[in-house]
């Protein structure tokens, strides 16, 4: 994948990845654009988000140490960088930890099960001796597309667009993209200040499909318009060209809920406002005609797409909850890894956490977990209620409301897609702090989350 377009928005791009590539590979220079006070800062930055793009494309959550001296030995090879300065950039963004990667315990010799004695006795004795060394890991900043292009290292031709609302100039890049089935284009100043979910306060361009109510405090209403026909209209719409202030609604969207309700969604043809009728059906499977007589594909899931993708920012895979389909036991060391992954999303810009898939993104579904539940509950239904009580207890009851919880069958598997919004507040698990970033799950010492608290939630 290098970029993604729907509906004229750029919803994916990973053309700063290719061009970084390229040039390793060629061996060729990279320009030093002079954003910086100096040369020597501009060069500084540009290095950092270089080695830290070279890192992420590495297996560094098993292997950091084997990872840092592969990149350092291709920046080397490449010829513009010196080593010194490499090791500089990891050592600016290293930090020690206990949470052992499989390259330490090997190199060390831990026994795993030593291991999980030390962190039972740590854990019943917060003030007791570690057995252990620390190993050094690296965690390096998110960088988001309006700054790749700032350092000149993103070759799209990405346009600008103003917000309606604030008159900011904002990129048609991914960092300004929504999440989940919307795919909306939108201004990330105002949409933290929308007044619900129905507000359209900072939409530049509307996404695919258009499924979420945009009428604040309106509903549409209904036009009896004939015996076969039915027509809706948007009340006191404000760039109405009609005598009576009303604007016409059209059908934008039709699919298949993950309740089962087919939803139509409506928009109004002089404002954009948006709202959707979403009626309960018998089956979740509707065929829906054109006047062709042939089938319209249903819109792609969510899941589907997060799969395709593979793990990243926003996507995160997990092979099972608490079941071990491999071993055939439970194993509650699990909860507490996908915990830390609903935790990381909360705390950053949300994303996707998908149950019964292996990291090289191999389908194996949850179906083995069912047979941990009670006879009636050996079904999708049974696991929903599990997680979701899990989720409560382990989290936070309150944090429900950002999350949803879908199911989808692929290659007759039961996948769960837990889909997840960025919290309100800063959210915990255990007492530890956890964000997503550069495509894992990062933990944050006490004065890292105070740091990242008061700027992602400066009224908390």
């Amino acid at each position: 994948m290098s970029y993604k377009i729907k509906n004229e928005i750029l919803v994916d791009c990973d053309e700063c990845i290719h061009y970084i590539k390229n040039k390793i590979k060629q061996k060729e220079h990279f320009f030093i654009t002079e954003f910086a006070d100096t040369f020597e800062q501009s060069r500084g930055e540009i290095l950092e988000f270089i080695v830290k793009s070279l890192y992420d494309l590495k297996d560094n959550y098993n292997y950091p140490d084997f990872s840092r001296h592969t990149v350092t030995q291709e920046l080397v090879d490449h010829g513009q960088f010196k080593k010194e300065e490499i090791d500089v950039v990891f050592e600016k963004y290293s930090y020690d930890t206990d949470d052992y990667s499989e390259e330490f315990m090997s190199l060390n010799e831990i026994d795993f099960e030593d291991y999980l004695k030390a962190t039972a006795n740590t854990s019943a004795d917060p003030f007791g001796e570690w057995p252990f060394p620390k190993e050094t890991k690296y965690n390096f900043p998110f960088s988001d597309c309006d700054y790749i292009m700032y350092l000149g290292l993103c070759k799209m031709d990405v346009e600008y667009l103003e917000c309606p609302d604030c008159g900011n100039k904002i990129s048609n890049s991914p960092i300004n993209v929504t999440l989940g089935y919307d795919k909306s284009l939108v201004c990330p100043f105002c949409i933290n200040r929308r007044d619900n979910e129905f507000d359209i306060k900072g939409l530049l361009k509307p996404g695919y499909p258009v499924h979420h109510g945009t009428w604040q405090s309106q509903n549409p209403e209904f036009l009896f318009s004939g015996t076969d026909y039915f027509a809706f209209a948007h009340p006191k719409c404000k760039k109405s060209e009609r005598d009576d202030g009303k604007g016409p609604m059209f059908v934008s969207g039709l699919w298949i809920d993950s309740c089962g309700r087919v939803v139509l969604s409506l928009e109004c043809v002089y404002c954009g406002a948006r709202n959707a009728l979403k009626p309960f059906t018998k089956e979740k499977h509707v065929p829906i005609f054109d006047a062709s007589g042939a089938i319209w594909k249903r819109i792609e899931s969510p899941i589907k797409e997060a799969i395709e993708k593979g793990e990243g920012k926003r996507i995160e895979f997990k092979s099972f909850l608490e079941y071990n389909p491999f071993t055939q036991k439970t194993d509650s060391k699990q909860i507490d890894k996908v915990m830390q992954g609903i935790c990381g999303f909360l705390n950053a810009e949300g994303g996707i956490l998908l149950l019964g898939i292996t990291n090289d993104k191999k389908i194996i579904g949850i179906e083995d977990e069912y047979q941990t539940y009670g006879r009636d509950k050996k079904n999708t239904d049974g696991f929903q209620l599990k997680l979701g009580d899990v989720i409560s207890n382990c989290i936070d009851k309150n944090v429900i409301k950002f999350i949803e919880i879908e199911f989808s069958k692929i290659d007759e598997h039961d996948v769960c897609g837990i889909i997840i919004k960025k919290s309100d507040i800063p959210r915990y698990f255990k007492e530890r702090f956890f964000v997503r970033e550069a495509g894992r799950t990062v933990e944050k010492t006490m004065s890292q989350a105070h740091e990242y608290i008061r700027s992602h939630w400066p009224d908390y």
